[in-house]
């Protein structure tokens, strides 16, 4: 259960304390037990698996529905699970609501966490996977979709091989004519409606040709592809969650997944279907045809006299009869959408709102003999306006092969939800599965409107204030961000200030009178002016530094800033000339030093503006104050080595005019 998101692991522990539970499950022993009783079995742990599961569904089928006018502990239990799971879910929501700032609505929001749960539930319980008949003639949520998909098409058998060969022999995955199914790919997609959502992309094209070039390695006869097995391919890449990248090929997994699913659709496809596309033959898909005639005059007739009067102008044949000539429409217009599953049909939403139809009633017996002809009068009716003004065949037909990418999902709904979806509830309710139970049919939620989210934050006009306040704060925050990096800078400069100034001091302190020692072992030439003797003229030894024995300190008396006997210290002033001449050198004198400063500043202003030039070059402006580091390392050593280029370039530049000039 650690897969399961918080409020539905709330919800089941609140329904394990209720009454209702302890009710049921004693009445479900009691059921079991009977069960036994009569199949002659004396304990239910003597029955296998499957037969523990059977007796299970039995004795919770017992105990559904009502006795008498009254609700059973069936009714009563579900009934409070169902108020356990509104209250949880919306208190999530809730507090979700109340710590962040979503964009989407909190319908959307609740909507998103119910696909959580039902994600959950159905990959710790894939046996359930009928529980998605509540979703007749509703989209399924991408998420959801492809965890249902791929529980119907379902066959680790495919999946298996294909990752050993690939481990193996990775070029046995591929076709022969692997680069003639490519080019036919790019080919075919761009004349489907949904060209859009596949081309694209890069990650659904090469899921598509790679789905089909193993397919067709597969092959014993090593046959060439048929036109169907190309449209099946997509929907199936199409329902892949979360979408393939637009810009890289799928990885090894999600591939795997893929073409199993391709594979098992096609093992468990219907027989007339399969003969279609193999055969190349309308005349396998008759009763479908046949089914589409029965809807049409059934449903509108209205367009099936126009589609009568319009083929046959001279029609002898009475309003009640078969028409052998609008059948025979109907099998030409027909035939490419039941052979391409839809495929080159529809745009993309209400194609996969077919197929989720189709995949998730794939469990009912011949369901798909009533759902796909369904789907076809469906379409009909949807463009009915367009065909009520043809006024020859070929308009028709061109209304019926064009005018399909322009249906939309909910139109398809409407009218299945008019003319079909009662016959297919009961067809449903006759099967092994029993009826489709929609919870939250014939109730209403009621926590989603008692929650505990001030209702203050979801006006406009509050959200609109709290984003005006949450703006304000960013901006003083980014302003004292940059006040304290000025001050921090402030700082560091004028500490350097303060630090070159003690230089200077020391500098000067230790040049105006330094002393001459001896080596042994030599521990400065300068030494500070209080610390020399009176007495300047003395013999060698009293410049020798004697370790053991510390030499007598003599009264110091203080000595005019002038310069001393030049012929008592030779060394001195050739150290002090030799100082003097550096500085004159380095800093220049008079008017050379006014002049060398001048350039100095000249220079300065030059290179910063070669870095601001190299800056609207490199990164297209002038970056703010702190703004360089607030870049990312990776981007701050690209930029450097660009804007490094161009300062070199400008200088040549300079260089090269100055020298020609």
């Amino acid at each position: 259960m650690a897969n399961l998101p918080p409020w539905l692991m709330e919800s089941r522990e609140n329904v394990l304390k209720t009454k209702e539970w302890d009710t049921l499950t004693s009445n479900i022993y009691d059921a079991v037990d009977q069960h036994l009783a009569q199949s002659h079995v004396q304990y239910f742990t003597d029955l296998s698996d499957a037969e523990k599961s059977l007796v299970l569904e039995r004795a919770a089928r017992s105990l559904k529905g009502t006795t008498n006018e009254t609700a059973t502990p069936y009714d009563n239990l579900n009934k409070r699970v169902s108020d356990f799971l509104d209250k949880s879910v919306n208190n999530d929501v809730s507090r979700s609501l109340m710590k962040d700032d979503p964009t989407e609505t909190k319908t959307d929001i609740i909507l998103d966490k119910v696909c959580e749960g039902i994600v959950g539930l159905l990959r710790k319980w894939p046996d359930q996977k009928y529980k998605l008949h509540a979703f007749l003639n509703q989209s399924l949520p991408q998420p959801l979709r492809f965890v249902g998909w791929h529980l119907y098409l379902n066959n680790p058998n495919h999946r298996q091989k294909f990752i050993n060969d690939l481990a193996n022999n990775p070029r046995s995955v591929l076709s022969p004519i692997d680069a003639d199914i490519q080019r036919n790919c790019d080919s075919l997609v761009p004349t489907l409606p949904l060209a859009n959502d596949m081309i694209d992309s890069k990650g659904n094209m090469s899921a598509m040709k790679a789905i089909l070039s193993y397919h067709h390695s597969m092959l014993s006869n090593r046959r060439d592809l048929s036109e169907s097995e190309y449209y099946y391919a997509i929907p199936i890449v199409l329902s892949h969650n979360p979408p393939l990248s637009r810009t890289e090929k799928p990885y090894e997994k999600s591939l795997s997944i893929l073409i199993e699913m391709y594979r098992t659709f096609l093992d468990t496809m219907p027989g007339i279907l399969r003969d279609a596309y193999l055969n190349n033959s309308s005349q396998d898909l008759d009763p479908w045809y046949h089914k589409v005639d029965y809807y049409l005059k059934e449903i509108d007739r209205p367009v099936y006299n126009h589609i009568r009067s319009v083929i046959n102008p001279s029609d002898t044949y009475s309003s009640a009869a078969n028409d052998p000539h609008v059948l025979s429409f109907i099998k030409k217009c027909c035939y490419p959408w039941f052979k391409q599953m839809f495929v080159g049909s529809l745009t993309a939403d209400p194609l996969l709102f077919v197929w989720d139809q189709y995949l998730i009633t794939s469990d009912i017996p011949k369901f798909y003999d009533e759902l796909i002809p369904a789907i076809a009068a469906s379409m009909i009716i949807t463009l009915r306006d367009f065909l009520l003004k043809c006024r020859s065949p070929a308009d028709m037909e061109a209304v019926l092969h064009k005018r399909t990418n322009i249906i939309i999902t909910r139109q398809l709904q409407s009218v299945i939800v008019r003319f079909f979806l009662p016959d297919f509830r009961n067809r449903m309710s006759k099967s092994d599965f029993g009826p489709v139970i929609d919870p939250t049919e014939g109730r209403q939620w009621t926590g989603f409107n008692r929650d505990h989210v001030p209702p203050v934050a979801n006006r406009p006009d509050q959200r609109f204030t709290d984003r005006e306040k949450q703006e304000q704060t960013l901006l003083l925050e980014k302003r004292l961000r940059e006040e304290m990096a000025k001050r921090e800078e402030n700082e560091r400069a004028l500490q350097a200030k303060i630090d070159q100034l003690q230089r200077d001091m020391e500098r000067m302190k230790y040049n105006q009178v330094p002393v001459l020692t001896t080596v042994q072992p030599v521990q400065t030439i300068y030494e500070p002016v209080t610390t020399v003797t009176t007495r300047l003229q003395t013999p060698p030894e009293r410049y020798i530094v004697n370790e053991t024995r510390p030499r007598p300190i003599t009264p110091v008396k203080e000595i005019p800033k002038q310069k001393p006997p030049q012929g008592n210290t030779p060394i001195h002033d050739l150290l002090r000339k030799i100082a003097q001449t550096c500085n004159r050198v380095a800093h220049g004198e008079g008017k050379n030093a006014i002049a060398l400063n001048e350039q100095t500043k000249n220079d300065i202003r030059i290179h910063k503006l070669d870095l601001k030039m190299a800056e609207r070059q490199v990164i297209g402006r002038t970056l703010k104050v702190d703004e360089w580091d607030d870049l990312p390392p990776a981007q701050k050593e690209v930029y450097s080595q660009q804007m490094l280029e161009a300062v070199k370039m400008r200088i040549q530049k300079r260089y090269t005019a100055a020298r020609t000039s």
